[in-house]
């Protein structure tokens, strides 16, 4: 599969955190993610877009959840199937996204004066 895949931004959207609860005593924090991408119905399906959902929650109460968007454009001569698209995306792109939403957990919880939550490798979010 010969094509380029260059990022165009990130977009944080759906930002929202819950500073009580994460005041609470019992500090056990429950995590999911989500992984999805975006292909274009247009013929030449140019634009894509790997969507990461980030969601923690205590005791069933949400205390912080976003969303991670990044655009991409592939460069090639050929057109390619929604497969390889996916494909592609997965291989080139998702593991800077991935990256850059671990990055922003990290981040909340310095602020937030929370523990790190151990989060899945790359690795273990692929195979799943």
């Amino acid at each position: 599969m010969s094509a380029v895949l260059h990022l165009k931004k990130y977009v944080v959207n759906k930002c929202s955190a819950d500073f009580d609860l994460i005041k609470s005593e019992d500090n056990t924090i429950d995590f999911s993610f989500t992984f999805s991408t975006l292909i274009p119905k247009d013929s030449d399906k140019k634009n894509c877009t790997i969507r990461i959902t980030i969601t923690m929650q205590n005791k069933g109460n949400t205390i912080f959840s976003f969303e991670l968007k990044s655009f991409y454009i592939i460069e090639s001569e050929k057109v390619f199937s929604d497969e390889e698209i996916n494909t592609l995306l997965k291989e080139q792109g998702f593991k800077d996204t991935y990256k850059k939403a671990l990055d922003y957990v990290n981040n909340f919880c310095s602020i937030s004066n929370i523990s790190p939550i151990p989060m899945p490798s790359f690795d273990e979010v692929m195979t799943q």
